[in-house]
């Protein structure tokens, strides 16, 4: 860093103040720099919340410079993120130094764990202050990692992973029995292990979850009266199902909770026939994603039924179709217009996301007319569009929409 730059940098110091979730690595070059220094630092205004990302490094500057604001008292340590390559003595150092799980440090930590390989040489532990876990790309071979959090005050949890063995799922088992635990998320990336309703009966004991993610799939009669009793609980804020395929039972199953939820906000459903699901109006959401599924006109007809009940909606995603062209079923323009003007009415909606959709010329007056009719939109995105159904004409008459002051959008 030059002077002119290093001089430039120092006379915005309030801004770089006011902005302290500017990466890690820069915040530490400027550090590094006497841009910001140690006085600086302990002159923020507190509670500061302090996002960090480490990355693959165990670069010193970073690592000094994250000490440094773990010592601040204006600082509050909200989250870390860590991409380890190797399970060694230098990961036990690193978690050790940043204090993972302490009360006066990070109390919430999430682990990519693709390129982790080895066991610890020495005890792995975290802090008896940890409340949030994720395990991003987990893999058997890494059960000390939920070992570690046993007996922590977990509120959050989140496991991404390839497979489970039978000690995995007892650790699992063993956290699920934690009271404080409220939030939950159980995914998978790989086929060897889609299905996660074994869970369920677990889930079903839990008093306090208020949020749930899971993959389901090939559900037994079992598992779904333990889904049942979760959704009749009334207790959950926020749910998401994935899927990979559709599932009568499921849908039923969904579509009777949904007359008590009167507690859910935030839903996200995949591969779930909505034609089965016309007690989604009875819903009072605020986040709404609906992805991968063949949405036809009888489906459309169901949702923006649903849509107009949403009076409190702020987020909105819509998946028309999945991604294989070949089974790409066109939507009449009648229906598009009428989820548009159900759209439409969705006045507090803030975040508009479609994928896929067939947006020709003679619908673009609609869209303009949805857009035009959120005065409180400032995000508007169509991604991936079958056969470039816009043309030039169509983008012409929909650019003086989407140009609109404070309005973020990406039509592609």
């Amino acid at each position: 860093m030059d002077d002119r730059h290093r001089e430039c940098l120092k006379k915005n110091r309030d801004f770089l103040h006011s902005n302290i979730s500017l990466s890690t690595g820069l915040l530490a070059k400027l550090s590094g720099s006497g841009v910001i220094t140690d006085e600086h630092v302990e002159k923020l205004q507190p509670p500061i919340a302090t996002y960090v990302y480490l990355g693959y490094s165990r670069d010193e500057e970073k690592m000094s410079f994250v000490q440094k604001l773990i010592r601040c008292e204006n600082i509050e340590c909200s989250k870390i993120w860590i991409n380890p390559i190797e399970v060694t003595d230098v990961f036990n150092n690193m978690l050790s130094e940043l204090r993972i799980g302490q009360a006066d440090s990070f109390q919430q930590v999430s682990i990519n764990c693709k390129y982790m390989c080895g066991d610890p040489e020495e005890e792995f532990s975290f802090g008896n202050h940890l409340s949030e876990l994720a395990l991003i790309e987990y893999t058997p071979l890494l059960s000390f990692l939920l070992e570690a959090a046993l007996h922590k005050p977990l509120t959050s949890l989140h496991l991404n992973c390839y497979k489970l063995d039978r000690r995995c799922i007892s650790l699992i088992r063993q956290l699920l029995r934690n009271p404080r635990l409220q939030r939950v998320q159980l995914t998978s990336l790989s086929s060897q292990q889609r299905h996660f309703g074994f869970f369920l009966g677990d889930f079903a004991q839990m008093e306090n979850l208020q949020s749930l993610e899971i993959s389901l799939n090939d559900s037994t009669d079992e598992e779904m009266r333990s889904l049942e009793a979760i959704l009749k609980r009334n207790k959950l804020s926020k749910l998401t199902i994935h899927s990979e395929y559709y599932s009568g039972s499921l849908d039923s199953v969904l579509n009777e909770g949904f007359n008590s939820m009167s507690s859910l906000r935030e839903l996200r459903l995949q591969c779930v026939d909505i034609i089965h699901l016309p007690n989604l109006c009875h819903l009072d959401l605020i986040n709404f994603s609906f992805v991968n599924s063949d949405l036809d006109d009888d489906e459309i007809a169901v949702l923006s039924y649903a849509l107009r009940w949403w009076r409190n909606l702020q987020q909105l995603r819509i998946d028309f179709d999945e991604d294989d062209e070949d089974d790409y079923a066109s939507v009449a323009e009648c229906s598009l217009r009428k989820l548009f003007e159900a759209i439409a009415g969705c006045h507090r909606l803030q975040i508009l996301h479609f994928n896929h959709l067939d947006m020709e010329d003679n619908v673009v007056p609609s869209v303009c007319r949805m857009i035009e009719s959120l005065k409180e939109l400032r995000k508007f995105t169509s991604e991936d569009q079958w056969d470039e159904s816009l043309t030039e004409e169509g983008f012409k008459q929909l650019e003086p929409i989407i140009k609109r002051n404070g309005l973020n959008t990406f039509v592609d």
